[in-house]
């Protein structure tokens, strides 16, 4: 297993794990979910035109801006349609499910090579739609987390620069370092059960893999936070207090 001695190169703060726990709870309660029962319907979604357009204008569009990936797409409202139309016919959705990793890279590719919705790399996007369908078998790929995996793999010279600019290889890392973490990852179920009071409780017992892999994907971009001195201090201390004031419950 690549990563075996990762524990011995890497000190482990469960402080650090606990706030990437919460955040992965905090984000999954307050948009991951809802994003998560469409995106995961969005075959059928697309079979119907007039909820396609709605699905479009209303959940898919602010997805683009919340997530920071609307330039992923080139301009103009035509381009978004095409792009849905586009990884529909590539059959996206039925890949993700089935859990097939390489569909990211191979995708990507064809989605630049049309030049139909785009001209650039999506892996990005891509990375961020299969996690919301499939969160069991996909992490979400940016920069922060590649520059966190080359850190963390530091043993492991083939985990730096251009190798994990391919998801494929990037989400073995991503596996190597679930495999390595598996014990503290496991501990901070624990933390999942005591909040009770949120939607998260139910859907991540569940799916304790989906809960797992959002907890290291947290953990990777903290741990670039935590070097950045001009950044603010994580602490979720305060989480369960802030609870009580979820207007929905």
């Amino acid at each position: 297993m690549i990563g075996e001695k990762m524990e011995e190169n890497t000190r482990i703060n469960p402080e650090d794990f606990k706030n990437a726990a919460i955040e992965a709870i905090y984000c999954w309660n307050r948009t991951e979910y809802f994003y998560h029962k469409y995106f995961s319907k969005l075959d059928e979604l697309y079979k119907n035109k007039y909820l396609r357009q709605f699905f479009t204008d209303k959940i898919f569009e602010t997805f683009l801006r919340e997530y920071s990936i609307r330039r992923n797409i080139s301009a103009g409202y035509k381009k978004v349609d095409m792009f849905i139309d586009e990884i529909i016919e590539m059959k996206f959705v039925k890949y993700i499910k089935s859990g097939n990793v390489d569909a990211i890279d191979c995708i990507s590719q064809q989605l630049k090579d049309s030049e139909r919705s785009t001209n650039r790399e999506t892996k990005s996007l891509l990375s961020k739609i299969a996690f919301l369908i499939n969160p069991n078998d996909f992490s979400l790929y940016d920069s922060i987390c590649k520059k966190s995996i080359g850190q963390l793999m530091n043993n492991c010279g083939f985990y730096r620069g251009k190798y994990i600019d391919n998801y494929s290889n990037y989400i073995v890392g991503v596996n190597c370092l679930l495999y390595d973490y598996s014990k503290i990852l496991e501990q901070n179920i624990e933390i999942l059960k005591i909040l009770r009071e949120t939607s998260a409780n139910k859907y991540l017992l569940e799916n304790p893999g989906a809960y797992k892999r959002r907890i290291l994907d947290k953990y990777l971009w903290l741990y670039q936070q935590k070097q950045n001195i001009n950044a603010r201090p994580i602490s979720n201390k305060a989480f369960r207090e802030f609870l009580k004031y979820n207007v929905l419950s």
